[in-house]
C-alpha cells in the first residue's frame, strides 16, 4: 500500500518501509487502540482492505471482543474506529481468546469481511462486519489451512510487492490481482470465499 511494506512492531506503532528499503516512517496507534503485549508480541491483526489499512486487536483484559479500526487519513495518520465484535457474535460463547482459541486469517480486500478459524471446531468462517453474518466456510480435519492461509496471504502480498517493484513480469498487468487470486484459490479449495 503505497509503495510501502507495513508491519506491525512490539512499540504502539505500524512500521512502513518503501519497497526499495531505503525510507521508513511509523504510524503511530491511538491509545484508545488499546495495543497489548503478550508472550509472543502483540495479540492484534494488520490488513488491507478497500485501499486503507485495517487494524484489529484484542486486549488482555477484555479477550472476548475484538476492535477495528481502518486508517482513514494515510498521510495524517488519522484512525477511526468501526466496529467491535463480540466473540459471542462470532462463536456464541463469550470466553474465547485470539490466537489461542481462534486465529484471524485475512480481511477481504474489497469488504468489510474478515476470514478466521475456530481452532477447536478446525472451523474456517467468515464474518461479515457491516451485515453481522458469520458463515462456516469449511471444516478442516487439520490446522494446516490455518497455516496454509497465513503463508498464502504473506506470498500475495510478497509477490505484489516483487512485481510492482522489481518488474519481474513486466508484461503482466497487477491490477486488481490479489481479490482473482483470492478468488481462484476459492475455487481450487472448493470453497466460497467471496461475498453472496
Amino acid at each position: 500500500m503505497n509503495g510501502m511494506l507495513h508491519l506491525l512492531s512490539h512499540e504502539s506503532t505500524i512500521l512502513a518501509v518503501d519497497t526499495e528499503g531505503k525510507t521508513w516512517s511509523t504510524i503511530p496507534l491511538l491509545e484508545s487502540m488499546g495495543f497489548e503485549k503478550f508472550c509472543h508480541g502483540p495479540i492484534a491483526f494488520l490488513g488491507q482492505s478497500q485501499g486503507r489499512l485495517c487494524y484489529m486487536n484484542t486486549r488482555k483484559h477484555i479477550t472476548n471482543k475484538i476492535s477495528v479500526w481502518i486508517l482513514e487519513d494515510y498521510s495524517a495518520g488519522q484512525w477511526i474506529f468501526k466496529y467491535n465484535i463480540s466473540t459471542s457474535q462470532l462463536f456464541g460463547e463469550v470466553d474465547l481468546m485470539m490466537e489461542r482459541d481462534y486465529s484471524l486469517i485475512t480481511i477481504h480486500p474489497e469488504a468489510n469481511v474478515v476470514f478466521f478459524v475456530l481452532n477447536s471446531e478446525d472451523l474456517l468462517m467468515s464474518y461479515d462486519m457491516d451485515r453481522g453474518k458469520v458463515r462456516v466456510i469449511c471444516c478442516s480435519q487439520s490446522l494446516f489451512i490455518t497455516h496454509f492461509f497465513h503463508i498464502f496471504h504473506m506470498f500475495l502480498f510478497f509477490m505484489d510487492w516483487l512485481i510492482k517493484t522489481r518488474s519481474i513480469m513486466p508484461k503482466v498487468k497487477v491490477k486488481n490481482w490479489y481479490p482473482k487470486m483470492i478468488w481462484m484459490l476459492s475455487n481450487v479449495l472448493g470453497l466460497q470465499l467471496l461475498l453472496n
